[in-house]
């Protein structure tokens, strides 16, 4: 899933989202995965079917392995501009902070609330990875 949201340049939870809306087309669920094949189909906003290939492929050609030639400091500057990003995101979405919202929402770890625990737990683990959380 995360190999899948990097290749589309979009979270791992829009990723989930696009698979519970039909968005892609030719794929297979077993269990809780769903697999994509060289023939899945993903319907862009405008209609569009492209190949889930052609993304995978233009992916390679234009940010295979950028971080290559990166000095650790730049990668960590990106990297750490990207979190920030996805942060600001959940707390724009969700209208505070992850501590305030999982006081009202609960534990994400626990919540019976599909969405919450899938979004909650990225944007605690980015948390993490920032060091905001010991």
């Amino acid at each position: 899933m995360n190999q899948l949201a990097t290749f589309f340049g979009v979270s791992s939870t829009t990723i989930n989202n696009w698979f519970d809306t039909g968005r892609f087309l030719e794929i297979k669920k077993v269990n809780q995965d769903f697999l994509i094949s060289d023939h899945s189909i993903w319907i862009s906003p405008t209609g569009e079917k492209v190949p889930v290939l052609d993304i995978v492929e233009r992916y390679m050609q234009n940010y295979a392995n950028p971080t290559a030639t990166m000095s650790d400091d730049e990668y960590k500057r990106i990297r750490t501009e990207e979190i920030i990003k996805t942060i600001t995101y959940f707390e724009s979405r969700y209208g505070g902070t992850f501590q305030q919202v999982a006081k009202q929402k609960g534990d994400p770890y626990s919540s019976g609330d599909w969405q919450w625990v899938r979004e909650g737990k990225e944007w605690h683990a980015l948390l993490l990875e920032l060091g905001h959380f010991g």
